[in-house]
């Protein structure tokens, strides 16, 4: 079954849709809160795949609405880019232009560190969801900057995801199945390290051409 056409995918789109239409207020309870009236709509909308795990849905609405912009929701773009995988995201930033300007034999360095998205990965419990909401957090700050620097050197107000390879926003199907299905870790790791492999070659072709 394609990945966009699973029950916990369309939910998550259905979720991220319903996220953007919402008022200031109610968005901004929606970031606050588990158990807020954004989640308990989509609850009733969407009771037998929310309804299997209310717990891991509660951490998914919350994190989506750390993504989605704080403005009004006319002036909102989509959160949900089927193009931009979560992985790919972690390791660029959302920076369509990364890796930028980098020192002689500087190698390129992923705005989540190797050794943060080997943290996430690895954990488990209720760990998951504290991990993926504080990098959620950061991500949305890292792009009100232009989406450069790791994890650790970001601070300000949070927005949503901004420009990045394929455009705007990230596929929020795979959000939803990190918080959901936090053993299978192979997508996430396929997608950052293929990133960061297409940006290492890219930065090494650029260094042969200036040396030739």
């Amino acid at each position: 079954m394609p990945h966009e056409e699973t029950p916990v995918a369309k939910v998550a789109l259905a979720c991220a849709a319903f996220l953007d239409t919402l008022e200031p207020g109610l968005l901004a309870e929606a970031r606050r809160r588990r158990s807020s009236t954004a989640f308990w709509r989509m609850r009733a909308r969407h009771a037998e795949t929310i309804g299997s795990n209310e717990d891991a849905w509660k951490d998914c609405v919350r994190i989506l609405a750390v993504l989605t912009h704080k403005g009004q929701p006319e002036a909102r773009m989509p959160l949900h880019n089927p193009r931009r995988r979560l992985g790919s995201v972690l390791c660029d930033g959302g920076d369509a232009g990364w890796p930028r300007e980098l020192k002689l034999n500087e190698k390129p360095r992923p705005w989540l560190t190797e050794l943060r998205f080997a943290r996430l990965l690895a954990a488990r419990g209720s760990q998951r969801p504290v991990q993926v909401e504080r990098i959620a957090r950061a991500l949305a700050r890292s792009l009100v900057r232009g989406g450069t620097g790791d994890l650790a050197e970001h601070d300000g107000a949070g927005k949503r995801l901004a420009a990045s390879v394929s455009g705007p926003g990230v596929n929020v199907a795979d959000i939803a199945w990190a918080l959901l299905n936090p053993g299978n870790t192979d997508d996430l790791a396929r997608h950052y390290y293929d990133r960061l492999d297409r940006a290492e070659r890219k930065t090494g072709k650029e260094r042969e051409r200036a040396d030739a």
